[in-house]
């Protein structure tokens, strides 16, 4: 179901109403929030942010906050758990690589990994980001042992698909490319 909006851009003497295709961000600018919409028929890169008040239809955003809220549940919920991962994920970069670039040590970490082993769904606890690599997208993930480990769609285990379903607003707009 499609929603019709009036970007920012439009004025009084342009009246024309636009079809917002999805919600891909939000922000918060002086305690006042504001959405990334991507319109339809226009490219990723004419997103446009938004004050929910220039949406006619907030169904979108709506969807939007709930797939975030699913997200920061399932798989970026700051529990001492995960936090305590996040804390192991930083010393495993930060030992691999001399090199202060956080770029360089991501790279160093997905060479130094064995790219043929499969994961099981038992073992994957979570995707916690997505990158661009070579021309291939790759999926941030850690595994229950605390280890990071970065997949591709094929090596992420059948029974974990709805976890890259839940990164896909991430990979058109924030992806990293490495």
């Amino acid at each position: 179901m499609v929603k019709i909006s009036k970007p920012k851009s439009a004025t009084d003497k342009n009246n024309e109403l636009y079809v917002a295709e999805k919600i891909v961000d939000k922000r918060e600018i002086d305690g006042m929030e504001e959405y990334r919409v991507k319109w339809e028929g226009y490219s990723m890169k004419e997103c446009t942010w938004e004050p929910k008040e220039h949406l006619i239809n907030t169904t979108l955003i709506s969807d939007y906050e709930r797939i975030q809220k699913k997200a920061n549940k399932v798989i970026f919920s700051s529990t001492p758990r995960t936090t305590s991962y996040r804390r192991d994920i930083q010393d495993a970069i930060m030992a691999l690589s001399a090199n202060k670039e956080p770029e360089f040590r991501i790279s160093r970490l997905m060479e130094s990994q064995d790219n043929n082993k499969k994961y099981a769904a038992k073992d994957i606890y979570g995707i916690c980001g997505v990158l661009h690599k070579r021309g291939a997208i790759v999926y941030s993930t850690i595994l229950k042992n605390n280890k990071l480990v970065f997949l591709t769609a094929d090596q992420v285990p059948k029974e974990c698909h709805y976890m890259i379903v839940d990164m896909i607003p991430y990979v058109s707009c924030c992806a990293k490319q490495l």
